[in-house]
């Protein structure tokens, strides 16, 4: 019996050592950056980091505005950081915009949202994390795509395989904003969050289309049709039917709350509420690409 459990043992061992090695997507420079949960016993990963590119990010027809793009990139990080470190069941400006976790396999639990907002904090400092392409040349002959949406301010294509593409449209270098020129309203009082997002956060909405082809969600009940963009209608798809579930997949949810623990003020979680004080800038700058 013993001479053929050794045998046995020998036969798997040359099986298994004729297997082709399963590949390590951290070698050639990868990282998926991937985390894993549990799910119904069953270990589960965020499928929707979709490109494990290695390398910086790609600039195409940036080259009289890299400063200021440096400038956002940098502040994009930082709101990236600050929602990072404050993915938080108990944070209530976390749960107003994300709602509680669902805990079910096809939506991104705290963990990954906490790992998405990880990944764009390093996006200007690691090679390992899937990097779009940033182009400027909105109004090129070649590339008409902001051309058909002037008025938006950024956009993204391409997912699946292809490497996506984020679009810095005309209205993105119009009344730019940057943290530090923003003078926040006073403690005790409320002011619309909307009014003081900084410019960076348009990059953020974006990156998430980019890296985790979040959508542009359409609320369902109150204010139906409406796209969930902005303080108001991003608190209130958080409330919906399923509206946990939903938050999570859409862009500017990520963009709000960001914003919201960046500006260290009171903003209110009450989207009938929202306050009506008065921006008061530093400074607003307007660049021409």
């Amino acid at each position: 019996m013993l001479a053929n459990f050794v045998s046995l043992v020998s036969l798997l061992t040359s099986f298994a050592a004729a297997l082709p090695a399963i590949p390590n997507p951290q070698e050639n420079g990868l990282d998926t950056g991937l985390k894993h949960r549990r799910v119904d016993g069953v270990s589960i990963s965020d499928t929707k980091l979709l490109h494990t590119r290695a390398g910086p990010i790609v600039f195409q027809g940036c080259g009289g505005v890299m400063t200021a793009l440096n400038d956002d990139l940098a502040d994009m990080v930082t709101m990236a950081a600050k929602a990072r470190d404050n993915v938080k069941a108990g944070n209530s400006y976390y749960k107003a915009i994300f709602g509680t976790d669902p805990n079910q396999s096809n939506v991104p639990s705290d963990l990954w949202i906490r790992d998405r907002y990880d990944a764009i904090a390093s996006a200007t400092q690691s090679a390992k994390r899937g990097i779009p392409t940033l182009r400027c040349d909105y109004n090129s002959q070649s590339d008409k795509r902001c051309q058909s949406r002037f008025s938006a301010p950024a956009m993204t294509q391409g997912s699946g395989g292809t490497t996506p593409t984020i679009w810095l449209c005309a209205a993105y270098w119009q009344n730019r904003l940057r943290i530090r020129d923003i003078a926040l309203p006073r403690y005790g009082s409320r002011a619309p969050l909307d009014q003081f997002i900084p410019t960076a956060g348009l990059l953020l909405h974006e990156w998430t289309h980019a890296l985790y082809e979040t959508t542009d969600v359409k609320l369902k009940q109150t204010n139906a049709g409406q796209v969930a963009y902005g303080q108001g209608n991003t608190l209130l798809l958080q409330r919906e039917t399923n509206g946990a579930r939903r938050s999570r997949n859409n862009a500017d949810s990520y963009r709000i709350f960001a914003a919201m623990v960046t500006l260290n003020a009171r903003w209110s979680t009450d989207p009938s509420n929202l306050g009506d004080g008065h921006i008061e800038l530093k400074k607003r700058a307007e660049v021409e690409p």
